[in-house]
């Protein structure tokens, strides 16, 4: 058995890059759930996340799924990486990743080949409001629909650490964070049409050591950037936040996404 404990939640925010200023101290993002007189007083009582990981090479073989562009493998019980990025954040005539040879590489190569230039294309997801928008839509359904092991959200692309709980299909979770992260994010910049490039990578996690590897590439996503002196001075991430503390409503005070 598997215990991610909790951290809580920090004051401190940094300056962000590519047109994205951070907010003053919000603490209501991070803290959903807990009510906001105990985050300022920093008695609220980290919680803990139990997760059993579950060795993908010991269940049932299943087939490969394809939508088109890439194939992805999912099994019951399984724990994902995954990453997606904003349409314009995807650099031309790049080198496909081939999924057949992901098994020799570290969880690091294998997150790397997913990440866009730090500042490619138009960084959306810079915006406080609208990288707060994702970290709620990532976290609203964390202990009914998945577990929520990591999440890091930078200007223009998302990683995540997953695992789906019984009866429910990674795919349809992905698709409901991108579809309802959309509709949000293109009211608040008063667009229309694509904001997500249209297939995310996903990757099935193969060994406990891995799984470990890739949250801590998560977390330390920022830092690696320089964009941040620790991984905890992140708001937008588990670092900062804490995986597995419920977010109830957003920072506006309005329910989450409900459905896909």
């Amino acid at each position: 058995m598997k215990i991610m404990g909790n951290r809580k939640p920090k004051t401190a925010l940094p300056a962000s890059p590519c047109g994205a200023g951070v907010p003053p101290a919000r603490i209501a993002a991070c803290g959903a759930g807990v009510p906001p007189a105990q985050i300022a007083a920093g008695t609220a009582a980290p919680q803990t996340m139990p997760l059993e990981f579950t060795d993908p090479r010991k269940t049932p073989y299943v087939p490969l799924r394809s939508r088109g562009e890439l194939p992805h493998l999912y099994k019951d019980g399984g724990s994902y990486f995954t990453t997606f990025r904003l349409w314009d954040a995807v650099v031309p005539n790049a080198a496909r990743i081939d999924k057949n040879a992901l098994h020799k590489l570290s969880a690091e190569q294998i997150a790397i080949q997913t990440e866009p230039p730090l500042c490619l294309g138009c960084c959306a997801l810079g915006r406080p409001d609208i990288a707060e928008m994702m970290q709620n839509t990532l976290r609203h359904f964390d202990g009914q629909r998945y577990w929520l092991s990591a999440w890091c959200v930078m200007a223009n692309h998302v990683h995540a650490v997953v695992t789906p709980m019984a009866g429910c299909e990674p795919s349809g979770i992905f698709h409901s964070w991108k579809s309802y992260s959309a509709h949000e994010a293109n009211k608040l910049l008063r667009t229309r049409g694509t904001f997500w490039e249209r297939e995310s990578f996903d990757h099935l996690i193969r060994s406990l050591q891995q799984f470990e590897e890739f949250i801590h590439y998560v977390e330390n996503n920022p830092t690696a950037a320089g964009l941040c002196a620790s991984p905890g001075d992140w708001p937008y991430s588990s670092a900062y936040c804490g995986a597995g503390v419920p977010p109830a409503q957003n920072a506006a005070g309005t329910a989450a996404p409900q459905g896909d």
